[in-house]
């Protein structure tokens, strides 16, 4: 298995306080000893994330990037840039996002109302199953990271990263997840001929900024 990490192309600007190096992209990407696949797969998570999440859910079960190496796939997991280890700075790409309150988990995922069959389970059953649930909720949001507020100034900074990366991977298929949605139409646009397929994951609404 050979894992690495790679950093796509930046640019400086300038702020009161010095300069500043932006635009790059952190991009973990392993690719097994006997690839059967001729494309790699290329994770993009979601809004207020980073790619780590690609890597291992909260409740410690395997993520995406282990499913498809194990069948064979080389795999990219870019982050976000202004997520790769530090905070989004404004001076860097406007303003931010705040980070999603961590609603209250007991009433927010209530097991009697998603899950009918256990109207039939015992109280102290359920109870374990919230108290379960919560701890993996409570890792799940303390993951959580500011954005970009403009999502012209995010899809187009994701857009040429997610090029500069498929310059150096060539041909792949592109996997994107709820808010990376648009993602998938951005990057097939900027480099038609390398994106060999695309799939959504938990779609969401393709608005495309003009």
């Amino acid at each position: 298995m050979t894992r690495d990490t790679s950093l796509s192309e930046v640019s400086i600007t300038s702020a009161p306080d010095g300069q500043f190096i932006k635009d790059q992209m952190y991009v973990e990407y392993q690719i097994p000893q006997n690839v059967r696949h001729p494309y790699p797969i290329v994770l993009v998570h979601g809004g207020g994330l980073t790619g780590t999440y690609m890597m291992g859910t909260p409740d410690g079960r395997e993520g995406w990037n282990t499913f498809f190496l194990r069948r064979g796939y080389a795999v990219y997991v870019p982050t976000r840039q202004g997520a790769e280890n530090r905070p989004t700075t404004p001076m860097s790409y406007g303003p931010t996002s705040a980070r999603q309150r961590a609603r209250d988990t007991t009433t927010l995922h209530r097991v009697s109302t998603l899950q009918p069959m256990a109207q039939c389970a015992s109280a102290l059953a359920v109870a374990r199953l919230r108290a379960h649930r919560r701890s993996h909720l409570r890792q799940f949001y303390a993951s959580e990271v500011e954005g970009m507020a403009s999502a012209t100034n995010q899809q187009g900074t994701m857009q040429a990263a997610l090029a500069a990366l498929l310059d150096r991977s060539g041909p792949a298929i592109v996997l994107t997840h709820s808010q990376s949605g648009p993602y998938g139409w951005l990057i097939a646009d900027a480099r038609p001929s390398l994106v060999r397929a695309w799939s959504r994951s938990s779609r969401r609404a393709l608005r495309i900024p003009a």
